[in-house]
């Protein structure tokens, strides 16, 4: 299943939309946390705090220590008033048409932006490591442990996270997990051609190529596919993805 391009030449600015469709809200409570391993000892079910005595010292501790080398907001976070942010919020609003029902933003920082654009249908909650003060539905936690119950949001997005996120195998099987029959995963990244050397990228954990992210879709049906030039680079695109779970 060949959908991306391959070449910098390839890249063309023709769009294919799809209408959105309308399923039925689920009104389950969502939150499920003694299911997650790590979090089985901890009792607040909304914010787990992984500074706590239960986790020191033991793999995740480890594994949160190598997360956060690359996972500081004030350099992952694109500046809300460039062209190039705001060219990405048009470019998602035309993906999102496909959001249905209970939406989980994985990766979300600040919610305020994508609230905006969510269709009418859709009820929103976001996810991320690094929240602040903000006064939306959101819940401080990690792709790779999603606090939530089997099969309960509609649509799950990665809104330029994914290649954040240090395990992100186990990010997608997580959204795979939380993620409804027929639902919706929509995926915003950058897709490398060359210069793949991470040890040049102080944000990032992956530099996906094409066919890394042919096959992380390879269980879904691509709807939506939206490849464009970013900025002035040549050894890297960026790509708006939309694929139905089988």
């Amino acid at each position: 299943m060949n959908f991306l391009p391959r070449n910098f030449e390839d890249l063309s600015e023709n769009k294919n939309f799809t209408n959105s469709r309308n399923l039925k809200k689920g009104n389950a409570s969502i939150l499920d946390l003694y299911s997650v391993d790590i979090l089985k000892n901890w009792n607040n079910i909304t914010i787990p705090d992984f500074s706590d005595d239960n986790f020191r010292n033991s793999e995740i501790d480890l594994y949160l220590k190598i997360t956060s080398l690359k996972n500081r907001p004030e350099q992952n976070n694109q500046n809300i008033n460039t062209a190039k942010y705001k060219e990405y919020l048009t470019r998602l609003a035309n993906v999102l048409v496909n959001a249905q029902g209970f939406t989980l933003d994985i990766g979300c920082d600040d919610p305020s932006n994508i609230l905006k654009l969510m269709p009418n249908n859709c009820s929103y909650i976001g996810l991320d490591p690094n929240l602040n003060d903000y006064k939306y539905g959101v819940i401080n936690g990690m792709a790779e442990f999603l606090p939530f119950k089997d099969r309960v949001f509609d649509t799950v997005m990665f809104n330029t996270s994914l290649d954040h996120i240090l395990d992100y195998n186990l990010a997608l099987s997580e959204a795979d997990r939380v993620l409804k029959n027929k639902g919706v995963i929509i995926i915003s990244t950058l897709v490398w051609l060359n210069k793949f050397e991470l040890w040049r990228d102080r944000v990032h954990f992956h530099h996906f190529t094409p066919a890394h992210i042919e096959s992380m879709l390879e269980n879904f049906s691509v709807i939506q596919v939206d490849c464009y030039r970013y900025g002035n680079d040549t050894h890297r695109y960026g790509a708006f993805i939309c694929a139905l779970k089988s």
